[in-house]
């Protein structure tokens, strides 16, 4: 497809990111392990979205199970290899996405680097959490997503060792520097006197409202304040905007949000590190040096004369040009420093400029467990009962080679309160657990196909976050609750 096919058949949903995110998806090669309801609806919305390229991993024959869960099998098909047949309907959604079945077991290939290696990222959608293959992927640095669900219940986990975010879509204030002027803007804003106040931008009104009150008073103006003396100019359509946008003049320009100034403060290791930390660690020069950030150059849309707007606009832009120039030549020494020859690529340095106020980096866990989740102080207790549920239940289908049942309960809580002693987590069996247990046992390991459905549209679009490097993941688990109708969320350390 050329890029105007791809801009007519994927225009709403490269408006939350960008054809820059719809490349990096065409592009793109996932592993899916099992056929299952869940594992097939993870893939139907990865195919829709159009990655580039999906491998079922899955050496099971349908089943009567499969046909009353799974909508990409049917009942002409039982028997047959369900991977080979889910593909096949998967593959027909989106031409422009290939799904492939791949037929050998899942552990004769646990091993096999050059397998999992081909891919961007991987889901598990068998119980077992498969210790060996986070391990694995973990070394060759590919995420792994875990997803599974029992009855009423499912769970999602993330085990990725580092994901630093650029194009997070935070939301922020206009980066207007009403506070930090530099010259040229500072000469457009002299320029314009009282008769022409009804024509220029609200953040020129802001700014000499700003300039005016810190030359009487000796401090900032409050938002109050500055809706009273903006109030005196008119009742223009720039003036009531920004009356609206009065508080941008209690904004520090030099103030850093907390995550932020922590990721500022991180050690790493330049000579090895990505561009990211090379950037972050310019970033940090930059900020010593000015006080402030690197502009954003984004201008909002203001009532103004356009010719005054798109003046100050230039300012803006050029601003942006000369901080994002200034940057790239301190992460051009920064590498030279430690010795490394590459290049970083200017669409990059442009992405990093633009959304260096809202940078992130979360770092995983290959913990299955952590002592802290099943603490009567978690706010989440109930959904970490579930996540520990799954656990149990997976211990017992290792031991068994079978789902546990009603008929299993005693030995599922004695699993339990073993798995607990183990882990030391705690003297006393969790409140609400043993409810949990029983919902899980009543379903005997099927699965509902709205909960697989659900479940699947959470794991997918933690997938494309993961592909397009977009958007904040979850940190870093997540189960739901079909009971209460909720999810919960938290972090394994």
């Amino acid at each position: 497809m050329n890029d105007n096919e791809v801009n007519s058949k994927y225009d709403r949903q490269m408006r939350l990111w960008s054809s820059s995110g719809q490349k990096r998806l065409v592009g793109s090669r996932v592993c899916v392990v099992e056929a299952n309801a869940v594992a097939c609806e993870t893939v139907k919305n990865l195919v829709l979205a159009g990655v580039g390229q999906v491998v079922l991993l899955d050496s099971e024959r349908v089943s009567a199970e499969d046909l009353a869960t799974n909508f990409f099998v049917v009942a002409e098909e039982a028997g047959k290899a369900r991977g080979e047949c889910a593909a096949r309907l998967l593959g027909e959604l989106n031409p422009d996405s290939t799904v492939i079945h791949e037929k050998s077991s899942f552990e004769s290939l646990l091993k096999d680097r050059s397998f999992w290696s081909q891919f961007d990222c991987v889901v598990n959608c068998r119980l077992d959490h498969c210790v060996p293959l986070i391990e694995l992927l973990w070394d060759l640095r590919i995420p792994l997503l875990h997803a599974h669900s029992i009855g009423l219940y499912s769970l999602v986990r993330l085990y990725c060792e580092e994901r630093t975010m650029v194009e997070t879509h935070s939301s922020r204030a206009d980066d207007l520097r009403i506070d930090a002027v530099w010259d040229e803007l500072q000469e457009y804003v002299d320029s314009v006197d009282e008769t022409c106040l009804a024509e220029v931008p609200y953040s020129v009104l802001l700014i000499k409202v700003y300039q005016e009150f810190v030359r009487e008073h000796g401090r900032r103006p409050s938002t109050k304040e500055t809706r009273r003396r903006l109030a005196q100019l008119g009742d223009d359509e720039n003036v009531e905007e920004a009356i609206k946008k009065a508080a941008l003049v209690t904004k520090r320009s030099s103030e850093l949000n907390e995550k932020l100034a922590q990721l500022m403060q991180e050690t790493v290791d330049l000579s090895t590190a990505s561009s990211f930390w090379v950037l972050v660690e310019a970033l940090k020069q930059f900020y010593e040096k000015h006080g402030v950030l690197p502009l954003s150059g984004s201008l909002p849309d203001m009532a103004s004369n356009t010719e005054k707007y798109l003046k100050l606009q230039s300012i803006y832009r050029a601003k942006h040009e000369t901080d994002r120039d200034e940057l790239k030549g301190l992460a051009l020494q920064i590498l030279a420093q430690h010795g490394r020859a590459e290049q970083i690529a200017e669409s990059e340095i442009e992405l990093f400029v633009k959304n260096c106020s809202v940078l992130e980096v979360h770092r995983g866990s290959k913990n299955v467990w952590s002592s802290e989740m099943l603490s009567e102080a978690n706010p989440v207790l109930h959904n970490t009962n579930i996540y520990f549920g799954f656990l149990a239940l997976n211990t017992f289908h290792k031991e068994h080679k079978r789902h546990a049942a009603p008929k299993d309960q005693s030995e599922v809580r004695a699993l339990a309160i073993s798995q607990l002693c183990r882990w030391e987590t705690l003297k006393s069996f969790p409140d609400g657990l043993e409810l949990v247990l029983d919902e899980l046992l009543r379903a005997e390991g099927t699965a509902l196909h709205n909960v697989c459905a659900l479940t699947g549209g959470i794991a997918s679009q933690e997938v494309i976050k993961i592909l397009t490097n977009q958007y904040v993941s979850f940190d870093n688990c997540l189960t739901f609750d079909g009971v209460r109708g909720q999810t919960g969320s938290w972090k394994i350390e």
